[in-house]
C-alpha cells in the first residue's frame, strides 16, 4: 500500500513538472521569417538552407529567397548556400513578439583552384607514339535529307514585326519593353539586417 502511494506520488510530481516545462516552452516559440539575399547585389538567393544547428529541423528558401519556420529563443540558426559563406545567428531571448522578420545577406565565397593539365596518356612518349600511329578514318558525307534544309538555306535572322503581324508587333513594341524596363521594388531593403 505504501509502495503504491509512493509510486502515485512520483508519477504525479513528474507529470506536473512535465506540464509546467511544456507550458513554459510554448512561450519560447517564435515564427522566424525573412529573405536570404546576396550582399553585393541584394538579389534573393533561391533554395538556400536555413537550419537550427545540432537539430534536424529547418527550412529551404523559396525561389524568391523567402523562408519561414518556428524557432525557440536562444536557438542558433545557420544560413548557407552553395558558393556563399555561411552565417550563424543566435535568436535573442529578449524578443517579446512571437513573430519576427529579418533580412540575411550572405557574401560570396569564391575559391580559385590551381590549373591542372590532363593528358590522355600517362607519359609524353606514349602520347607521341599514339599520335604518330594515328590513321585518319575515311569521312562519309551524308546527302541531303528530304524535308530538311541545308545549313546555307536556313534563315536565322527573325523577321521584323510589321503591321501585318499584329501579335508580334504588340509583343515587341508594348509587352517586351514593359517587362524589361519595369523596376521591381526590392523588399529586401525594408527588412532589418541581423549582424
Amino acid at each position: 500500500m505504501l509502495l503504491r502511494t509512493c509510486f502515485r506520488f512520483v508519477i504525479l510530481i513528474s507529470s506536473v513538472s512535465f506540464i509546467t516545462k511544456h507550458a513554459s516552452g510554448q512561450n519560447n516559440l517564435i515564427q522566424l521569417s525573412g529573405i536570404v539575399a546576396e550582399r553585393q547585389t541584394k538579389m534573393p538567393l533561391s533554395y538556400a538552407s536555413v537550419e537550427v544547428v545540432n537539430e534536424y529541423r529547418g527550412a529551404i528558401t523559396s525561389a524568391e529567397g523567402f523562408f519561414s519556420f518556428v524557432v525557440n529563443k536562444n536557438d542558433t540558426i545557420e544560413f548557407s548556400s552553395v558558393g556563399y559563406k555561411s552565417k550563424l545567428f543566435v535568436v535573442p531571448d529578449t524578443i517579446t513578439d512571437n513573430m519576427i522578420s529579418v533580412g540575411i545577406f550572405l557574401s560570396r565565397d569564391t575559391i580559385l583552384l590551381e590549373t591542372v593539365t590532363i593528358f590522355p596518356w600517362p607519359t609524353r612518349e606514349e602520347f607521341n607514339e599514339a599520335f604518330l600511329a594515328y590513321e585518319q578514318v575515311k569521312q562519309y558525307e551524308v546527302g541531303p535529307l528530304p524535308g530538311i534544309k541545308s545549313p546555307d538555306l536556313i534563315d536565322t535572322i527573325p523577321k521584323a514585326p510589321t503591321i501585318f503581324q499584329p501579335i508580334s508587333l504588340l509583343y515587341e513594341e508594348v509587352i517586351k519593353p514593359i517587362q524589361w524596363n519595369s523596376k521591381k521594388r526590392k523588399k529586401v531593403d525594408e527588412l532589418p539586417e541581423w549582424k
